[in-house]
């Protein structure tokens, strides 16, 4: 059983920039271990699994409005959430497989139904929302992220530590054997932009995750279930816009609505082949 896979770079619209994600698509679900020697392989810090079965072929999936089970590979780890590579995946399914414009694809996974659908240039995915709460910095925190002070720290599904100010956040340089003895799976720091015209986003961040495998995200989906609720509460708006000061930097747009958070960005294809391992030998040692 052979893999098609895209390289798609996320939150962006140049391959150069932005997150890249590998999207497979399996002829049909291999076992767990399988999934995750090729996650591995691939040593993106993420790559996503969609089924053929579940798609029908191109231009079926339209008519048929099946919903599409998703699943998230790190290379050392499986996880509940990621937003970078779900609109990798709507990105492939809407340029490469047929799937039309007017069409809402919806993702089975293990944080529940995602929804994404095309807004004029960008997607938009729906994601839960996670508003933090307060936290005290513990002192390992403080030590990981070095002698700068923050304003703020929070705590969700990762930290959140707020600083004064952009430069802060992009001359930060963690200590990732400390981030990984964290009680969460990741730590993510931002900081209000010193914003001159309409154009301009409202904040900057970084996302580190050493415990799952990624020392730091170019740009995180599921870091902006938390960012989303933080900036729109503390700024007063329904619509803020964020860049995520990695190496390759990125920019995600959104809005919180009820309990859940609609992220749009743009993507593009960087590469399509086909793995040329089989399934029955990409998990043999």
């Amino acid at each position: 059983m052979s893999i098609q896979q895209w390289i798609v770079s996320a939150f962006s619209h140049d391959w150069r920039g932005g997150n890249p994600a590998a999207v497979c698509l399996l002829d049909d679900w291999p076992e767990d271990a399988t999934l995750q020697a090729v996650a591995a392989q691939n040593n993106l810090s993420e790559t996503a699994f969609v089924c053929r079965r579940d798609l029908g072929e191109p231009g079926e999936l339209s008519a048929a409005g099946t919903a599409v089970k998703l699943r998230w590979f790190t290379p050392s780890a499986e996880v509940n959430l990621c937003g970078h590579a779900t609109l990798a995946t709507a990105h492939v399914l809407y340029r490469h497989w047929g799937v039309t414009g007017d069409t809402e694809v919806t993702f089975m996974t293990h944080s529940g139904p995602l929804r994404a659908h095309l807004s004029e240039a960008h997607i938009a995915i729906d994601l839960p929302a996670c508003m933090p709460k307060l936290a005290p910095a513990s002192r390992t925190l403080e030590l990981a992220l070095g002698p700068a002070e923050p304003v703020e720290v929070w705590a969700g599904d990762d930290y959140l530590v707020v600083y004064r100010d952009a430069q802060t956040v992009k001359a930060l340089s963690p200590k990732m054997d400390m981030l990984k003895t964290l009680d969460r799976r990741g730590v993510i720091v931002t900081a209000p932009t010193n914003k001159k015209d309409t154009d301009a986003d409202d904040f900057v961040s970084r996302f580190f995750a050493p415990k799952v495998g990624v020392d730091e995200d170019p740009v995180t989906g599921s870091a902006h279930c938390q960012l989303l609720p933080y900036w729109c509460k503390r700024l007063g708006k329904r619509v803020v816009s964020g860049w995520q000061a990695s190496t390759r930097g990125g920019r995600i747009q959104g809005e919180v609505a009820d309990d859940r958070v609609i992220l749009k960005g743009q993507a593009v294809t960087f590469s399509k082949g086909q793995l040329m391992a089989t399934i029955k030998d990409a998990h043999r040692p």
